[in-house]
Order: structure tokens, then sequence, then C-alpha cells
């Protein structure tokens, strides 16, 4: 897929590094000269433009875009001007970051694709993750259900997913298995990385390496994590 991200600073330009991890294209675009310069080697495109001056937002490839993000985080104008010069110039979808509530109910009353939130966002899962003791990481649906990461049970390594009455007892469903495993880099350095395991097998066998994605009630997830 290909994107275009408006706005490099650290939301922007770790968005972009992603996408680019994940094998899509983005074409990035900031103000600031440094910014497109730090990136310049790491995005399919980065160039240096005023995005408030609608020639500049006609020169973008606007029509070849999946989607358009603008992610800048400082400014409430900039971000309001180069939303409605988008607006005018295409049709794509458009996602903008949201520095308020108020810029926020601005870019809602324009009719934006997406309004994104990423520090309230990131706050409210840090706040659940460390409200449930343990918690790796965690993503919330509604108030009362979210997906969770856990490290394994001690007393279920060594048992197969069938003994460990996750949905019968504790009313949680197993979406997969994290496991760590070991490996060294070209200087011998030893890391620790994860792979996700896929479905899991009614047979398969934990190890005290893994971690388990489960999913449910907020109340039985943590009457399974204290119970460990």
């Amino acid at each position: 897929m290909k994107f275009i991200v408006i706005g490099l600073g650290n939301f922007g330009t770790n968005l972009s590094h992603q996408l680019i991890k994940e094998g899509h294209e983005v074409f990035g675009i900031d103000y600031k000269m440094d910014r497109v310069e730090s990136n310049s080697e790491h995005l399919t495109h980065a160039v240096c433009a005023d995005t408030t001056e609608e020639l500049n937002i006609r020169k973008l490839p606007l029509d070849d875009a999946d989607y358009i993000i603008v992610s800048i985080g400082s400014e409430m104008s900039v971000s309001l001007t180069t939303t409605a010069l988008l607006k005018r110039n295409t049709n794509q979808p458009i996602l903008c970051r949201a520095i308020n509530d108020v810029h926020g109910t601005i870019l809602e009353s324009m009719g934006i694709y997406q309004i994104l939130y990423p520090e309230a966002e990131y706050a409210k899962e840090l706040a659940n993750r460390l409200s449930l003791k343990g918690a790796i990481r965690t993503m919330t649906f509604d108030e009362n259900h979210e997906v969770v990461e856990l490290r394994v049970l001690n007393k279920m390594v060594g048992k197969q997913l069938k003994e460990s009455d996750l949905r019968s007892k504790w009313n949680l469903n197993l979406i997969t298995v994290v496991r760590e495993y070991k490996t060294k880099n070209v200087f011998g350095k030893t890391t620790i990385k994860k792979k996700a395991l896929g479905v899991i097998a009614p047979n398969f066998e934990f190890e005290k390496e893994d971690s388990l994605i489960l999913y449910g009630n907020k109340n039985d997830l943590e009457r399974f994590n204290n119970n460990g």
C-alpha cells in the first residue's frame, strides 16, 4: 500500500518507519529540512514543503495514495489548514492526529475518515497494563473486555492447552502464544526475540518462556492472573 505522511515529528517518523518495515511505500513531508534529511534514507520519498500552501498540496501524489495521514502535532492551525486543503484536493481517506479534544471536534466536523489520539490512546493502554499486574500488552475493546498478553502461569508449564481449563474454568479465549527464543547477532551478542505461534492446537504444551494472548472480561483476566 501507499501512504502519505505529513509531519515527521516523533509520531510521524515512528509511524512511517513502521509502515516501511511492514512493506509499504511512504511519501513523507515536513516543513523542517533536518527532519526530511534524517528520514530520506528510510522512506520511499521525503520532501520539504509547507503544506499550508495549496500549490504544494497539489504537487503531492494524492490520488496514488491509499491513505493520507496528517501527523502534525505542534500547531493546530497548521494541521487544520493542511487538512482543509487536502479535503479540497482529494477524495482519498485522510487520517488526522488530534492535539486535543477541541482539535478533534473540528476534525470530526470536517468529516475526517479517522481521528487519532496517540498520546491519549497510549496513556489508556499503559494505565490498563499497569492495573493488571504482570501484563505485557493490552488492547481494550470496551469498558469490560480486552486482549491481554500475560506470562504463562508457572502451574501451566509442561501442561497441554486441553488441560488448562482456560475456557471452562476462567471463561477466557486463547488467541495465540508468543514464545521467546535466543539468537546471536553478527557480533556474537545474544538477543531475545519473540514469535507468535499461530493457532494453538489442544495438545500444545506450554513452556516457561511463553506468554499468552488472551481475550476476555477484565474481571476474569484479573482472576486468572491472580491465580498464578
